[in-house]
């Protein structure tokens, strides 16, 4: 998933308040570095999922202007109640205890280093046919391909190499005014990254 740059998700946030409408934002990596947009907004409403600590868990949260909160729970009792007690009170504990902060500051400097890895070996691997921005939010890159280069041709030609990128033009309702590619880096061992990218290479070249 990609995120909103800052002054994009300002400006969704004066189009909601302008239009007098809802601003619905799913901050699942929320922790990793996206702005929290509630504060900004009387319109926003948040949806943060369990993902980023466990996705068996199936608890998430939501952040909804004052004056709907009542219809939501409403809403909630009517879909199923609501999630296990004992998962509840179990979280709680954990993120009271502290558990949940030690476990996000341990991830974002692991996801740190993982990214300066895959921008190292693309300097190295892919000088002109890939140009990596780093990224100090979420959990994804965009490889920007040379002009004129159809994202979703070479999408396919890394594929073949066992690579997934997904091609940008894939998230746009119109196509980018540049191509590039999505490169996903998180869950991925430092030396897997490096030979990815020598996949990725091997395939653009």
């Amino acid at each position: 998933m990609l995120c909103l740059l800052c002054f994009q998700q300002l400006l969704c946030l004066a189009h909601a308040d302008h239009q007098v409408g809802l601003f619905v934002c799913q901050q699942r990596i929320a922790e990793f570095g996206s702005i929290s947009l509630r504060c900004l907004c009387p319109f926003t409403l948040l949806l943060q999922e369990g993902t980023v600590l466990l996705p068996a868990l199936r608890l998430g949260y939501l952040v909804v202007p004052l004056a709907l909160v009542d219809t939501f729970v409403q809403a909630r009792s009517i879909a199923d109640r609501h999630s296990p007690s004992l998962d509840q009170l179990i979280l709680t504990e954990f993120i009271n205890e502290g558990h949940f902060a030690r476990h996000i500051r341990r991830m974002k400097q692991l996801y740190v280093e993982r990214q300066a890895v895959l921008i190292e070996a693309a300097r190295q691997k892919l000088d002109g046919l890939l140009q990596i921005q780093p990224s100090t939010t979420g959990l994804h890159v965009v490889g920007w391909l040379p002009p004129r280069w159809d994202d979703r041709l070479a999408s396919q030609h890394i594929q073949r190499q066992g690579v997934d990128t997904p091609p940008l033009s894939a998230y746009h309702l119109a196509l980018p005014q540049r191509s590039g590619l999505v490169l996903g880096y998180a869950g991925v061992e430092p030396q897997a990254i490096r030979t990815a990218v020598e996949h990725i290479a091997r395939a653009l070249s």
